[in-house]
């Protein structure tokens, strides 16, 4: 008790102080209006502040919930999307003709595997025999070529790509009929080129070059490209036409096979011919 008494006497001055300014302000807030307003702001201010943080606080972990939530959802989404399963149904698209038999199916495929840099080029898809995919098959792409089916596996295909070095195709120039081979030089990934189209026939730049229908990989006048340049080769009776291909074949996502239905009756027929 003692030391107490000591202690109080010693800093007596300190404690009077505190004690007036304590006694000041509270006069000044109790009895002057204006004081009091500004007592009366600071403690709005400080309080507002305060909550305001609190608020942001509260607000962070209710977005956090929500976010967890999100995500739970996200994955239930995709547990239950098609594309977590193998896909063993098929989508099938006919062409249908009101007088003749049908001649074309299309089957749809996804591309999982894909390459553009090499001499030979090839596309794996994710569909095979199984599905109905038949070696020798035509493979389209956004309304243009991609190759044509050089295997098949029970689950996947495997595609030469246009843009390999043996791809010969018959092609022709839409408005005119004249048609010649297509096939890839290995230089640039969206040009080909048009061989043997006679030199009496007239070509223009930006002329459409389609397929001729003249085999059973591919219907007639399927969009390849558009002419960018042309030229008859010295001694030469026949124009190399450089064909812009229509499909960019180096983001393609999902392709169609083309199935002809009269394909075998063609092919022994003309192996009938061969033998005679």
């Amino acid at each position: 008790m003692s030391n107490l008494i000591e202690f109080l006497l010693r800093y007596n001055a300190f404690f009077l102080f505190i004690g007036l300014e304590v006694f000041a302000v509270y006069l000044m807030v109790n009895y002057n209006d204006h004081h009091s307003k500004v007592a009366l702001h600071s403690s709005n201010v400080v309080s507002g502040a305060i909550m305001k943080r609190y608020d942001s606080m509260t607000d962070y972990w209710k977005l956090r919930a929500v976010n967890d939530s999100l995500a739970n959802q996200y994955n239930q989404f995709l547990n239950q999307d098609t594309s977590s399963y193998y896909q063993h149904r098929i989508k099938v698209f006919s062409t249908n003709d009101s007088i003749y038999e049908r001649n074309y199916n299309y089957l749809s495929a996804k591309v999982i595997n894909n390459s553009t840099d090499r001499p030979n080029n090839f596309i794996t898809l994710e569909k095979g025999a199984r599905h109905g995919i038949q070696k020798n098959s035509g493979v389209l792409s956004g309304g243009g070529l991609a190759g044509i089916v050089l295997k098949t596996s029970e689950n996947y295909s495997l595609v030469m790509s246009l843009l390999h070095r043996n791809m010969r195709l018959s092609a022709k120039i839409k408005r005119n009929n004249h048609f010649g081979s297509l096939i890839w030089t290995g230089n640039n990934p969206r040009i080909m080129t048009l061989d043997a189209i006679p030199k009496h026939a007239r070509i223009l730049k930006g002329d459409t070059i389609v397929t001729s229908g003249f085999s059973s990989t591919f219907p007639p006048d399927i969009m390849i490209g558009t002419v960018s340049d042309f030229r008859i080769e010295q001694g030469s009776n026949f124009y190399t036409v450089d064909v812009e291909l229509n499909t960019d074949l180096s983001n393609i996502e999902y392709v169609n096979i083309v199935q002809n239905l009269m394909r075998d009756e063609i092919l022994e027929l003309q192996e009938s011919a061969g033998n005679e």
